[in-house]
C-alpha cells in the first residue's frame, strides 16, 4: 500500500479520458501538500519592497489650537506651536525647543533598546500622507527588510492626538 503512494504505475494504452480527470485531482494534492506560509513570512513578504521618498520635504498640520510642522527624515515634528499660549517674548509657544534639536533626538523620534536596525529610521526620508482635511499624517519607510510607519491623528479644536507606530524587522515586531 505504501508503495503505490511513491511509485505511480505507468498509464495503459487506453487511459485517455481517466488520466484527464486524474491530473486535475493530482494537482489539488499537491496544492494541500504546499507549504503555506507562517504569519511572520506573511510579514516579511509584504516588507519586501522599498518604500521612501526621493527628497526631505515638510508637512504642516494646523488647527484652531496649534500649528505643527513635520520632517518625512525621520518623521518628527520640528515645531509645535501652541496658538493660545504665549512664551517670554509674547509669541505663540513652540514646544519644540530648538537649540536643543542638534543634541537630542527630535519629538517622535525612534528609540531601540538592545538591537540594532538594519536602518536608522530617525535619519530616513519617509514617504508622507496626508488626509481627512489635513488632520491625518501617515508616514511609511521600508527599506526592503525593516519597516517603519507613524501615524497622527488631529482634531480641530481639540489638544488630544493619536499617534501608532509600528517597527518590524524581517518580518518581526521590534520593541520601541
Amino acid at each position: 500500500m505504501v508503495s503505490q503512494y511513491f511509485v505511480k504505475p505507468a498509464p495503459g494504452p487506453g487511459a485517455t479520458k481517466s488520466a484527464a480527470k486524474a491530473e486535475p485531482a493530482n494537482s489539488s494534492a499537491e496544492k494541500k501538500d504546499e507549504v503555506i506560509p507562517s504569519p511572520a513570512q506573511q510579514r516579511a513578504a509584504q516588507v519586501a519592497g522599498e518604500v521612501k521618498a526621493e527628497s526631505e520635504q515638510t508637512v504642516t498640520v494646523d488647527t484652531q489650537r496649534y500649528h505643527v510642522v513635520f520632517s518625512n527624515r525621520g518623521a518628527v515634528v520640528r515645531n509645535w506651536i501652541l496658538k493660545d499660549f504665549k512664551d517670554g517674548a509674547g509669541k505663540p509657544l513652540d514646544l519644540v525647543y530648538q537649540p536643543a534639536l542638534n543634541r537630542v533626538a527630535a519629538p517622535f523620534a525612534i528609540a531601540v533598546k538592545g538591537q540594532a536596525l538594519a536602518v536608522d529610521p530617525n535619519t530616513a526620508l519617509f514617504q508622507a500622507q496626508q488626509s481627512d482635511g489635513g488632520l491625518t499624517v501617515n508616514f511609511e519607510f521600508s527599506d526592503g527588510r525593516a519597516l517603519t510607519k507613524k501615524a497622527f491623528r488631529f482634531q480641530s479644536n481639540s489638544y488630544l492626538i493619536g499617534v501608532t507606530s509600528e517597527v518590524t524587522q524581517n518580518g518581526t515586531a521590534v520593541l520601541h
